[in-house]
């Protein structure tokens, strides 16, 4: 076991829940839908980041932070901004892809949306029967705040200590959060615009 100055992400397919239950006839359908979401936003945010596991609906990545912190958060996070360029992509490319189906999955995959939090902090890392563990309060304290107060459905959720990383803090909105079993503590949220179908151009800039 290692302990390693860590970036952590977190990109969770928002409505999934609800987009199963109400739609058990179709699962099959909708199983392919997430998973091509899921594979998509995988490749979008790609390095530095790695992915480390699936949760359900939602990816957990990492990056090592190394000798330069401040240079990998940058770029995590421009990782995670061309994640949701990829998500909205590839939504409306199944969207078109299936619109000949009328089942609830495929009607209506327009329901689903996508988060994303980032945080920072020392981190165990582990090998558990051959598989690569991510351990420690900080993964804790991420998956804690995928409760959290915010009403959009759309966001990317920094911690204080993801944040103070960044030297361009531009677009960022405060609030307070107080994860379960954590003392309140202050978050930074942005709110990506949407994509709009068919518009690949928007999305290029984020993906380089």
């Amino acid at each position: 076991m290692r302990f390693e100055p860590t970036l952590l992400a977190i990109l969770d397919i928002g409505g999934y829940t609800r987009f199963i239950r109400q739609r058990a006839t179709t699962l099959p359908h909708a199983e392919e839908i997430i998973t091509a979401l899921l594979e998509a936003v995988i490749d979008g945010a790609e390095l530095p980041l790695q992915l480390n596991k699936l949760e359900g609906d939602a990816a957990l990545l990492w990056a090592d932070a190394g000798l330069t912190p401040r240079a990998a958060a940058a770029s995590a996070l421009r990782r995670i901004e061309a994640a949701f360029a990829a998500f909205d992509q590839r939504r409306a490319a199944i969207a078109q892809e299936r619109s000949h189906c009328q089942c609830g999955a495929c009607a209506n995959i327009g329901a689903l949306e996508i988060k994303a939090l980032l945080h920072f902090g020392e981190v165990a890392h582990k090998q558990v029967r051959g598989l690569h563990e991510l351990a420690g309060e900080p993964v804790i304290l991420l998956h804690r705040l995928l409760k959290n107060a915010v009403s959009a459905p759309r966001y990317i959720l920094l911690t204080a200590e993801f944040n103070q990383l960044l030297d361009d803090d531009a677009g960022l909105l405060a609030a307070q959060e107080h994860p379960d079993g954590f003392d309140p503590m202050p978050v930074f949220l942005r709110l990506p615009a949407q994509v709009p179908a068919g518009l690949k151009a928007i999305a290029t800039p984020f993906m380089q």
